[in-house]
């Protein structure tokens, strides 16, 4: 399993990889620095057998699941084996247009993922940036936050 080389993604490959190994299913961890990560993970030749990764959300899940996972992601992740019925759920969720059946629709489209071990969510968790003129945030890239580049002016 291909695993970042940053201390949360390092905690959470061990741990699985204990798991794992106690129910008899033998891994070995892959740890790669981010240029190696990336550049395994988001190209289209053949990928890894298995990895841990995290992806981000957006308020509309449709949205992180077509920017993600989808047929036609933002990241060209092809090995994950992406089969023409999942293309025809895609193209049915664009023509979705109230945010309950795009809801229903992301919901149906996960499940279509996980069933068919696709993905496998293990961990979710939430994360907040402040958005108001006088706070200036920076982007989270990946497990990193760049504090240096967070200040507040006096308000």
């Amino acid at each position: 399993m291909i695993t970042g080389n940053d201390p949360a993604s390092m905690i959470l490959a061990t741990m699985l990889k204990q798991y794992l190994d106690e129910v008899g299913i033998r891994i070995e961890l892959d740890v790669a620095d981010p240029g190696r990560f990336n550049a395994t993970i988001y190209s289209s030749s053949p990928g890894p057998d298995l990895a841990l990764m995290f992806s981000g959300m957006d308020v509309n899940y449709l949205v992180t699941y077509m920017r993600w996972f989808s047929t036609s992601p933002f990241f060209d992740c092809s090995y994950l084996g992406h089969t023409e019925e999942q293309k025809a759920l895609d193209e049915e969720a664009k023509h979705i247009p109230d945010a309950a059946g795009q809801r229903a629709m992301t919901k149906k489209l996960i499940r279509y993922l996980t069933d068919n071990a696709m993905m496998i969510p293990i961990l979710w968790y939430q994360a907040y940036v402040v958005v108001t003129p006088y706070v200036h945030t920076a982007p989270v890239i990946g497990p990193t936050w760049h504090t240096e580049d967070v200040w507040m002016e006096p308000n």
